[in-house]
Order: C-alpha cells, then structure tokens, then sequence
C-alpha cells in the first residue's frame, strides 16, 4: 500500500510544478459551486469532454439546456447530470467545506459519492484541503482497486491517512502531492 520511496523523491523534486497547478486552480473564477458542478461532470468522463461541457453548461439556467450541452460535448448520463446540478444549486448546504472529511461523510449530494466529493472539496481548496481525490488513477499507486475504494469509506480514509502523511513528508498539500 506505499508508494515507492523514488514517488515520494519524484514528489519533493518536482513540487513547484505541483504547486503551480494548485496556485492556477485556486486563482481561477469559478467558486466551491461550480467547482462542485464539474465534480459531478466529470464521474465517468474523460476529462477533455468534461471540461468542455463544464464551459458550455457555466451561464445555462435550465435543466434541459444543460443536459443538451453536455451532451453534445460527449458527456455520458447528461441528462442525469443536468438533474444532479440543478439540485445542488438549489441547496444551501451543498458547497463543499474546507474540512471535508466530515462534509464526505454525509454522502448527501446527488451524482457524487466519497471519491468526487473529496475531488469537489480539492478544487475548492487546493491548498488547504484535508481530504484528497483517490481516484483510478491514484488508487493504483497505492495497490489499490478505485471501485473497491469508492465503495468502501473506511478503507478510503485508511489509504486518504498514507497521503496525507506523505504529503506532509513532501511539503506539498495532499492534492499537490496526489498527483505526484
């Protein structure tokens, strides 16, 4: 369940890197919401097609509006997703917190479970978060299964534990240091 020591080294060598992306992201125009919102595009979606659904949905106030752009830009389940946004921006209590472990433990937002609510709380915070995204990809480097991951909180937070060490290690902020 570690990644290796030359990860951790590749981590500290390359940390400007990393830390730029965070300072873009945190720098950009978009707010916990919509942040929130790409979250929700992105589940099963390749990210070139999730961005650019994300652009074309940003000033769309209805649901069948939505659904339309995102599936034109090749978004899959575009009409549940139309659905998922609007309720969320139609509640109070759905933008992600800076401690989001506790905010993922609600497990209340339509479309999202643990995985993408960390990945919500990520982009809202990339310098402060406490939680991190293990997706697929990250999973892996751990030795672990991502399905196995989403469906398992527990097991999530035992892996989500060895980031942050790790990242505290590095210097880098857990969602720096996950992509490393």
């Amino acid at each position: 369940m570690n990644k290796p020591n030359e990860a951790l080294a590749y981590a500290t060598t390359h940390a400007n890197r990393y830390l730029a992306w965070c300072g873009e992201i945190a720098s950009s125009p978009y707010t916990p919401l919509d942040m929130m919102e790409f979250a929700i595009i992105s589940v099963q979606c390749r990210m070139p097609y999730a961005i650019e659904g994300f652009l074309a949905t940003r000033l769309l106030v209805s649901e069948e509006e939505i659904a339309e752009a995102l599936r034109q830009a090749r978004v899959l389940n575009s009409a549940k997703k139309a659905s998922y946004i609007m309720q969320i921006r139609q509640r109070d209590d759905a933008l992600p917190v800076l401690n989001g472990i506790h905010y993922r433990q609600r497990q209340d937002i339509p479309g999202l479970k643990h995985t993408k609510l960390s990945f919500a709380v990520t982009l809202s915070y990339p310098f402060d978060s406490a939680v991190c995204c293990l997706d697929t990809h990250v999973a892996r480097h751990y030795g672990q299964d991502g399905k196995v991951l989403s469906q398992s909180i527990k097991l999530y937070e035992k892996v989500e534990s060895q980031v942050r060490d790790e990242a505290a290690q590095a210097r880098l902020p857990i969602f720096a240091y996950q992509w490393a």
